[in-house]
């Protein structure tokens, strides 16, 4: 008796759906039919990024609102998304879940807009440069899923990947060049200020330096806060914007109990860890939005660690964020 094959998972069905709708974004661009490239590429971008949720906890494609205790119930089951009456997370949603889970998802908040705004049917079919980025975008967070889906590239693009690498090389080549100006300018800024400040002008940097201080995270990320970073331009110090997180952590220490026999005590603490995604200097009006241009300038551009004491931004409060997490992760 022949076995049937196996039915494809969920996730599986996913990526195939992506990569049909790739393919037709794809063919689309060569035919200069950009409204089909804004509403497919996009659309690739959200199956793939359900696929991703999927694999980290079914519930996680339950959309948000009020009423979806039903649907939760339902993913947390392992319940069919593709279902006729299934309800599931947005775009918009589904990428932002995706950037909190993956530290190192390429996009910052900004250019996810555009990317939803894209796919909602607001990029106008003449407007080329537009769907451009976007399609560019939606490479970037398609490669980027592939490999935390840990598919093969190749597989996936098939016979286009060719279009896909030279998107790729383009997209890398306008953000270094725009890096490059961004920094030139930021240049030009602080030699103009040297010569209309002229004896005043070292007093003035202070004083701007200060003002970084007066930057409101809310404006460069969303639920974000900052710390000190040395800016590329001019070696002043301005702010690094992002989203910090408290990892648990535990040293051991031994206490003797005679005879030979010791005791292990764990000793836990919080440790601050700091997701980078935009830069500003009030010095030289540097400004850097998105961890490719990061990593162009030569600014921290991947999570690291830092003394709670650095995120000295007004009204951010770590001791609420351990609180909070201490009710659900305490290895100790």
């Amino acid at each position: 008796m022949t076995s049937q094959p196996e039915a494809p998972s969920v996730p599986q069905r996913l990526i195939a759906e992506a990569r049909t709708r790739t393919k037709r974004a794809l063919g689309s661009w060569h035919d200069s039919d950009y409204g089909v490239v804004a509403l497919l590429a996009p659309a690739a971008v959200e199956l793939l990024s359900k696929a991703a949720l999927w694999n980290v906890n079914p519930a996680l494609l339950t959309p948000s609102g009020d009423g979806m205790e039903n649907a939760l119930v339902k993913f947390a089951r392992g319940g069919d998304p593709e279902a006729p009456d299934a309800r599931t997370a947005s775009l918009h949603e589904s990428l932002k879940r995706v950037g909190a889970l993956f530290p190192q998802f390429p996009l910052p908040p900004l250019r996810v807009k555009r990317l939803v705004s894209a796919r909602n049917g607001s990029a106008h079919i003449g407007a080329t440069s537009d769907v451009r980025f976007v399609l560019l975008d939606c490479v970037a967070v398609l490669d980027f899923l592939l490999d935390q889906l840990h598919e093969d590239r190749d597989a996936f693009y098939g016979a286009d990947r060719e279009t896909v690498d030279a998107l790729a090389i383009e997209h890398q080549e306008s953000v270094e060049a725009g890096v490059r100006m961004r920094m030139a300018r930021a240049r030009t800024i602080l030699e103009r200020r040297r010569e209309q400040d002229g004896e005043e002008y070292y007093t003035r940097l202070d004083d701007r330096e200060a003002a970084r201080m007066t930057l409101n995270p809310d404006n460069y990320i969303a639920i974000g806060t900052s710390t000190d970073q040395e800016c590329p331009t001019c070696a002043r110090t301005g702010r690094l914007f992002g989203l910090v997180d408290a990892e648990a952590e535990v040293e051991w220490d031994v206490e003797p109990l005679g005879n030979g026999q010791y005791e292990h005590i764990p000793h836990g603490y919080w440790q601050a860890v700091f997701t980078p995604d935009a830069f500003r200097c009030t010095v030289c009006d540097l400004e850097l939005i998105g961890r490719e241009k990061l990593r162009v300038a030569d600014l921290p551009c991947q999570r690291f660690e830092l003394s709670s004491n650095a995120l000295d931004e007004p009204g951010f409060d770590f001791q609420a964020l351990t609180d909070a997490k201490s009710d659900y992760e305490l290895p100790w």
